[in-house]
């Protein structure tokens, strides 16, 4: 609030510590950086981080109690995935797992 209502310019740490942004890195370490996030997001189950994203986007429209519901909803068929099972598998087995999306 205090920031939209004096318009005051921010340090790039003072949004670090509000969490506004993940990390500080100089320029030259930037791409570096950006790649390392891009591989984590890659790394995951395609059909989580869509419902992630989704729930973030939509999140906006609703109260607490419809949040818990929507996420109910979205979420239970990821946990009832078979990409759920091959996370498990994978990590009963030491390995990367292989995502199907389904």
């Amino acid at each position: 609030m205090e920031m939209l209502i004096t318009a005051r310019r921010q340090s790039a740490e003072r949004f670090y510590e509000l969490g506004i942004i993940n990390s500080l890195v100089e320029r030259d370490a930037l791409m570096t950086e950006a790649e390392s996030y891009a591989r984590d997001i890659c790394a995951g189950s395609p059909m989580a981080i869509n419902v992630m994203k989704e729930l973030m986007h939509r999140s906006y429209d609703h109260d607490y109690n419809g949040m818990m519901k929507l996420s109910a909803s979205m979420v239970t068929p990821v946990v009832n995935s078979q990409d759920t099972t091959e996370a498990l598998q994978a990590f009963l087995q030491k390995r990367k797992p292989v995502w199907k999306g389904k």
